[in-house]
């Protein structure tokens, strides 16, 4: 029963891959016919040929170039710019079935305003595919840094507080120094101070003796008698 159904799924994936192959050998097949009815000068079966192969599903960004180079042709420079730039934003893109040196090859017989119309148009896609593919990144390594970003590495809690109390020292003024003044010395020379201090004594000092009267016996007599 294994064996069945593996032989069933090769089969399946046999047939996806020739459908897959057809359909990319029917594409070309318009877009060469496109091509060489452009050449030969038959516009209307040019044009009908492209767009058959651009409606059908084609990723050539050549398709689009020529169908442009065909509605230019036809009516006159600038209207096929739209076609021009389509197909530059599709040879930019990852969707592009051709290489852009492939593409240059079959541009190599188109020459004068056309083809520089064609290669401004591919210079700005090209510019702006970068940019965005640079944007994606940028936007990937700050969403994952583990996916080729610079991981920054968490800050030490002290060395952010001293860089901070050093970097507001290094702001705030220092203070003036202001120079200490000592008083000149002196030639008196102070006494000290008596360490046995009676608590009891009377500092209050004593009053003056009395003059004596004349009439006032110093020997205690009267000088006069009785």
């Amino acid at each position: 029963m294994k064996r069945v159904f593996a032989i069933l799924l090769t089969a399946v994936c046999t047939a996806v891959g020739v459908s897959q192959a057809s359909a990319a050998d029917v594409l070309a097949e318009l877009y060469g016919q496109g091509v060489h009815a452009y050449f030969s000068g038959n516009l209307d079966l040019a044009e009908q040929y492209l767009n058959q192969a651009i409606d059908s599903g084609s990723r050539d960004p050549r398709a689009y170039y020529f169908r442009g180079l065909t509605q230019a042709r036809r009516a006159g420079e600038g209207a096929g710019e739209a076609d021009f730039q389509q197909g530059a934003e599709l040879e930019s893109s990852a969707r592009s079935a051709k290489p852009s040196d492939e593409i240059s090859k079959s541009l190599t017989r188109v020459q004068g305003r056309n083809r520089l119309a064609i290669e401004k148009a591919r210079s700005a896609a090209r510019l702006a595919a970068k940019l965005q593919q640079a944007a994606m990144k940028e936007a990937a390594q700050l969403m994952n840094p583990a996916a080729g970003g610079a991981q920054v590495p968490a800050a030490d809690p002290s060395s952010v507080t001293e860089g901070l109390m050093q970097g507001q020292a290094k702001e705030m003024p220092s203070k003036p120094t202001v120079p200490e003044v000592v008083p000149p010395p002196t030639s008196e020379v102070v006494p000290p101070a008596d360490k046995t201090v009676d608590p009891f004594k009377d500092d209050t000092p004593a009053p003056a003796d009395a003059p004596k009267t004349p009439t006032e016996d110093p020997f205690g007599g009267n000088p006069f008698g009785n």
